[in-house]
C-alpha cells in the first residue's frame, strides 16, 4: 500500500507545476544561503581562533602566579628548562616552548605607544606556534642574539616604518631599572586582528633575556606554552601537570586556552545553537508555505480524494498521501540545496570572501576581513532532519483536516 501511496504522491505533487515549482525554488535557494551563511560565521570564528593560536593562544600556558595581573618582568618562572624537561616525560605533548614577555613602551618622535613584547625561540616556538607563517614583509628572526624585531602590519603602516628601519624601545628589567633599546625591523606580520598587530611585537628569546635578566639567569622565562594532539583534552592534561607540580611543591598558575580565550569558547558553545536557531526560522517560514501549498492542493482535489475515502480507501492511508506529499517535497529539494550549499563553500575555501568594506569594523573585533567559510557535515545531517520534521508537520496539519472539507 505504500508504494502505491509513494506512486500517488509523486504524480500529485505536480498536480499545480507552477506552485510546485516556485516553492521548490524557494527551499533550494533558502537552505543553501542559510547553510552558507553558517559555513561564512563557522569560518570568521575559526580564522580567529587560528590566528590566535599560532600567534600567542598555546593549548596550555604555565606562568607565575602573579604574572597574569601585573604582567612584570620581575614574576618569572625560575628553572624554566628543567620544568620543560619534566613535562616532557610526563605528559605526551606535540611541543613545548618558553616565552619571555613584558609590557614597555614604543618610543616615538611624535608619542610613545604601549606595546606587549615577547621573546620567543625561534626553533621551538614552531613546534607550538605558526607566527611565521603570517609574516608578509621580510623573514622571520634567526637563532642569533642580534637586535631583530618582527612588528605587525598596522603598527608599520601607523609609523611608517619598514624593513630594516629602527624602532626605539623602553622597558623594566628584573632590578625595576629603565632600559632603552634599539631594534632593527627584520619581518611584518599580518594578521585579522588590529590591535594585536598594533601592540605585540617579537623578539629572539635570548636578546630579549639579556636585555631583562642578567647573563646569570638565562634560565628564567615568563611563558611555558604547550600544544597537544587534541585541544579538548586540555583541562585534564592541566590537571595531571598540577598535580606533578604540586608534588614537587613547585608553585606555578595553569591556564588552558578556554581560561585564556573565554570569548572562543564562548562562541564555539553558541554555534550549534545559533545553526538550529537560524535554520529554524527559515524552515518555519518555507513551512508556512509548505501548508499554503498543500492546503490549496487538497483543496482542489477535495472531490478526488473524497471519492478514495468513499471506494475503501482507509482514512489514515489518504492522510498518509498526504504527508508524502509534503515529504516528497522536500526530498527532491534538498540535494540541489546540499550540492548549491557545498559547491559554493568548496569555491570560498579556495578564494574567499573579502568583505572589504567592513574591513575596519571587522579588524577592530578581532576578525578578518577575508573570510573561509566551512561546515563539517553533521550540519547536513541536521538540516535533513530539520526538513523532515518540518515536512512531517505541515503534512500532518493539513491532513488532520482533510474529511472536514466540504465534497460537494
Amino acid at each position: 500500500m505504500n508504494c502505491i501511496l509513494l506512486k500517488l504522491a509523486f504524480r500529485n505533487l505536480f498536480y499545480h507545476p507552477k506552485n510546485t515549482i516556485i516553492l521548490l525554488f524557494s527551499v533550494v535557494f533558502s537552505v543553501s544561503i542559510g547553510l552558507l551563511g553558517i559555513g561564512f560565521i563557522n569560518g570568521l570564528v575559526l580564522k580567529r581562533q587560528t590566528e590566535k593560536m599560532d600567534t600567542s593562544l598555546a593549548h596550555l600556558k604555565i606562568t607565575h602566579l602573579n604574572y597574569k595581573s601585573d604582567k612584570q618582568s620581575i614574576f618569572y618562572i625560575y628553572q624554566t628548562n628543567a620544568i620543560i624537561q619534566k613535562i616532557k616525560k610526563s605528559v605526551k605533548i606535540e611541543g613545548i616552548t618558553k616565552r619571555i614577555n613584558t609590557r614597555g613602551l614604543l618610543i616615538n618622535k611624535a608619542q610613545n605607544f604601549p606595546i606587549d613584547i615577547y621573546g620567543i625561540d625561534i626553533k621551538e616556538d614552531k613546534k607550538v606556534l605558526q607566527l611565521s607563517k603570517y609574516i608578509k614583509e621580510g623573514n622571520t628572526l634567526s637563532q642569533k642574539k642580534d637586535a631583530n624585531v618582527i612588528i605587525g602590519k598596522a603598527l608599520a603602516e601607523k609609523l611608517t616604518k619598514k624593513i630594516n628601519d629602527s624602532l626605539q624601545i623602553q622597558c623594566v628589567n628584573i632590578d625595576n631599572k629603565v632600559v632603552v633599546f634599539w631594534c632593527k625591523i627584520v619581518g611584518i606580520y599580518q594578521v585579522g586582528q588590529e590591535q594585536f598587530s598594533k601592540t605585540h611585537l617579537f623578539l629572539p628569546l635570548d636578546f630579549l633575556g639579556n636585555v631583562l635578566f642578567s647573563k646569570a639567569n638565562e634560565d628564567l622565562s615568563h611563558q611555558i606554552l604547550i600544544k597537544i594532539k587534541n585541544k579538548n583534552e586540555s583541562l585534564s592534561i592541566k590537571k595531571r601537570i598540577k598535580k606533578m607540580f604540586q608534588k614537587e611543591n613547585i608553585d606555578l598558575e595553569i591556564s588552558t586556552w578556554i581560561e585564556n580565550a573565554p570569548d572562543l569558547a564562548y562562541w564555539y558553545l553558541i554555534l550549534d545553537a545559533f545553526f538550529f536557531i537560524f535554520l529554524g526560522l527559515i524552515f518555519f517560514a518555507l513551512g508556512i508555505s509548505l501548508f499554503n501549498l498543500m492546503a490549496m492542493s487538497v483543496w482542489n482535489r477535495k472531490e478526488e480524494l473524497y471519492r478514495l475515502y468513499v471506494l475503501g480507501v482507509a482514512q489514515k492511508n489518504v492522510q498518509r498521501l498526504i504527508i508524502f506529499e509534503t515529504i516528497l517535497l522536500l526530498i527532491i529539494a534538498l540535494p540541489f540545496s546540499f550540492l548549491l550549499s557545498y559547491g559554493s563553500i568548496v569555491y570560498f575555501q579556495v578564494y574567499g570572501l573579502d568583505l572589504v568594506f567592513w574591513n575596519k569594523a571587522l579588524s577592530t573585533w578581532g576578525y578578518d576581513a577575508k573570510i573561509y567559510p566551512f561546515l563539517s557535515y553533521q550540519y547536513y545531517y541536521y538540516t535533513f532532519l530539520l526538513a523532515f520534521l518540518t515536512a512531517l508537520l505541515a503534512g500532518f496539519l493539513v491532513s488532520r483536516n482533510i474529511f472536514k472539507l466540504d465534497s460537494k
